[in-house]
């Protein structure tokens, strides 16, 4: 069994003036988590609103799930279409993060 996941990080069409959404696929590690994080962050900084959708995510590690819960704090982002496996697993995380936290 190999560790390499694959991700695909699509922005999708709109007013990236105001919004900008990123659709994501593919299984989802803490690399992967970090690269999506920077590429919101630089998003961010260019409109009103990052909008970042789950719905092609097929797995999600804890270390990826935090971070993802780290970036739905921010101010102007948001996570959209979460499957039941990958709602679980970040309202886990987000329930470690507060009782360490």
């Amino acid at each position: 069994m190999t560790n390499d996941m694959m991700i695909r990080v699509t922005q999708l069409e709109g007013d990236a003036k105001t919004k900008m959404t990123f659709l994501v696929e593919g299984s989802l590690n803490f690399t992967g988590a970090q690269l999506l994080a920077s590429v919101c962050q630089q998003a961010a900084l260019q409109t009103k609103q990052v909008s970042i959708d789950l719905s092609g995510v097929a797995y999600l590690d804890e270390s990826s799930a935090t971070l993802l819960c780290w970036l739905r704090r921010q101010p102007k982002v948001s996570l959209t279409g979460c499957n039941l496996f990958t709602g679980l697993v970040l309202e886990e995380a987000e329930t470690a993060t507060s009782l360490v936290g």
